[in-house]
């Protein structure tokens, strides 16, 4: 996930989407200015992090105080010193300031597992699928939507199974020629 979520960062990056920081020294916090806001880099329970307003954040333990879950996905508003104040998901338009200093069970929430989506619900699900997945996995994975869901598989990981045959596809006709594979 860390390097799916890396690349739509450093692609919304280079579209001037989502404002960049200069890379920090070894423990230094370094912030990065601009019209996107600030952008800073956190310590998290899983290394540094830069985080900037518009980034999607994933919360990663259940934490009272904070009122989040694992799991729980928003939006960063801004960031402060010591700081992210966060819009959580989910329609309960409510904001959480996430102090880095006692709470660093955060990280990108552009991608997640299944096992992390398990019980959110989203607009759109993108599912990369893979040979892992069972059918409980599957239906999970593909439940999470709203408005839509797009699964995506590599066909090498499936050339050597049954998989049956493809018999009815949704709107993208475009993408079901005779002789495509």
């Amino acid at each position: 996930m860390r390097a799916i979520n890396d690349a739509i960062r450093a692609e919304l990056q280079e579209r001037g989407e989502l404002a960049r920081a200069d890379v920090p020294g070894e423990g230094e916090v370094q912030e990065g200015h601009g019209p996107l806001g600030r952008a800073r880099v956190f310590q998290t329970n899983d290394g540094q992090r830069e985080f900037a307003p518009g980034d999607r954040i994933v919360f990663l333990e259940n934490n009272r105080d904070l009122g989040v879950k694992n799991g729980m996905l928003g939006t960063v508003e801004r960031v402060e010193d010591g700081r992210i104040i966060a819009a959580l998901d989910g329609g309960r338009e409510r904001s959480v300031a996430i102090p880095m200093g006692d709470y660093q069970a955060v990280d990108h929430g552009y991608a997640t597992t299944i096992h992390k989506n398990q019980g959110a619900t989203v607009d759109r699900a993108f599912v990369m699928a893979s040979g892992t997945m069972d059918r409980h996995l599957t239906y999970v994975a593909m439940t999470r939507h709203r408005d839509g869901a797009q699964l995506y598989a590599a066909q090498d990981d499936f050339t050597d199974r049954h998989a049956g045959r493809l018999v009815e596809h949704g709107a993208a006709p475009f993408e079901h020629k005779d002789g495509n594979r």
